[in-house]
């Protein structure tokens, strides 16, 4: 079977990505040459995939704050900076179909989504052996962070339900955090946590984890708000063909353009004679962008 789908531009939904062109365009010429590969991006917590979001104007924020560049917000005038940034913006378009077989909820970003699943596989989740949960910190390597399933708590609030996760750390000891459908973001280290007992619960109780992420994703498609952005990963198979004149919007000169007319313009550019070096300077991604590595 071909390693490369090429996905229907009419099917529900569209998700959008953002990165940079990257240094002399490398991550630009490694998707047109290659296609998007999903196992080339590693997320802590969560592991490989393609982080989306549901909402451009997201996504182009994401790639301004990659990329270096810097929202203006003083005088009452929003818009981005022209600091000089080695690596231009860029979003990437991906048409794709919305189901839960190819993406999974960012546990980081949606939190309250992640609770509602664990208040009803409550009764699961008490099932698993204390210690078959556990990770390393990423800054932290010697230690061990392990889920106590035992002394997990199930909490309502009113219309507010979800989990009190208590976990155990082999420096500090014993601690919880209260994860509910009032949540709106975690901590990466939490966020990390919560990734791994979804993890769990997908691969050993996959039939009832499959009812209730169904559930999770018929409430983020039938959202009254959608101008809220949903971060998803996507967790696709095959490598996508990525067209650059309707898929890949690089923002240069001010302006937002196609992939194949940045192509064009940067191609142009370099026939023309020039006594300047423009050194580039050294970029500083986002915390984010850092949390999970994009390509």
């Amino acid at each position: 079977m071909s390693k490369w789908i090429k996905i229907a531009e009419t099917i529900d939904g569209e998700f959008y990505h953002g990165t940079t062109v990257g240094i002399d365009n490398s991550i630009l010429n490694n998707i047109l040459k290659n296609g998007l590969d999903p196992k080339i991006a590693q997320g802590r917590g969560q592991g490989s995939g393609f982080y989306v979001y549901d909402n451009e104007e997201a996504a182009k924020r994401q790639s301004f704050l990659i990329s270096g560049k810097t929202e203006l917000n003083s005088f009452g005038q929003t818009g981005y900076s022209a600091t000089p940034s080695g690596s231009y913006p860029m979003v990437i378009r991906l048409p794709v179909d919305f189901n839960s077989d190819i993406f999974d909820v960012d546990t980081e970003s949606l939190p309250s989504l992640c609770a509602r699943i664990f208040f009803n596989l409550f009764d699961l989740i008490k099932q698993i052996p204390d210690g078959s949960i556990s990770y390393r910190p990423f800054d932290d390597p010697e230690t061990t962070t392990e889920i106590l399933t035992s002394k997990i708590q199930k909490k309502q609030f009113g219309e507010n339900i979800g989990v009190k996760l208590v976990y155990k750390d082999s420096r500090l000891g014993e601690s919880f955090r209260i994860i509910t459908t009032m949540n709106t973001s975690l901590d990466i280290d939490i966020a990390e946590l919560v990734g791994k007992l979804i993890d769990y619960l997908k691969k050993n109780f996959p039939s009832e984890f499959k009812v209730e992420e169904n559930k999770v994703f018929e409430r983020i498609k039938n959202r009254p708000n959608k101008n809220i952005p949903i971060a998803l990963k996507y967790n696709g198979k095959y490598n996508i063909h990525i067209d650059p004149t309707t898929d890949i919007q690089v923002y240069f000169d001010d302006n937002w353009i196609s992939g194949s007319e940045y192509l064009k313009k940067i191609q142009t550019d370099s026939q023309k004679p020039s006594n300047n070096v423009v050194e580039k300077p050294e970029l500083m991604p986002s915390a984010r962008a850092i949390r999970k590595i994009r390509y």
